[in-house]
């Protein structure tokens, strides 16, 4: 990894907003500090999961992810998320594409 990918990943991981990215196949590749608080879970848990497991109802994540692969980013999204402990959370989304060896961020 260069010493930019480095700085990039250690100022997103450590971010306070909630921040995913995912891998080609819409799952989970890393987890901010920021979606873990808004989210309820661990990085750890989070790892590997589908990115509409997080959406009151998947539909809302899996077309947020069309949008984003369609025109390249997509700003205030509004959605009903999934909290880890089933509490709904509204947040206002922005997905952009960003590829990086096999990883969507």
């Amino acid at each position: 990894m260069s010493l930019d990918e480095q700085l990039f990943a250690a100022a997103y991981l450590d971010s306070p907003q909630a921040v995913i990215a995912l891998d080609e196949r819409g799952r989970v590749h890393s987890f901010s500090r920021g979606a873990e608080e808004l989210l309820g879970f661990k990085a750890a848990e989070a790892r590997g999961l589908p990115f509409a497991e997080f959406f009151e109802r998947p539909k809302d994540g899996e077309r947020l992810l069309e949008l984003a692969q369609a025109s390249g980013q997509v700003r205030q999204y509004r959605a009903p998320l999934k909290r880890n402990d089933g509490a709904r959370e509204y947040a206002w989304l922005t997905a952009r594409e960003l590829k990086s060896r096999g990883t969507l961020w």
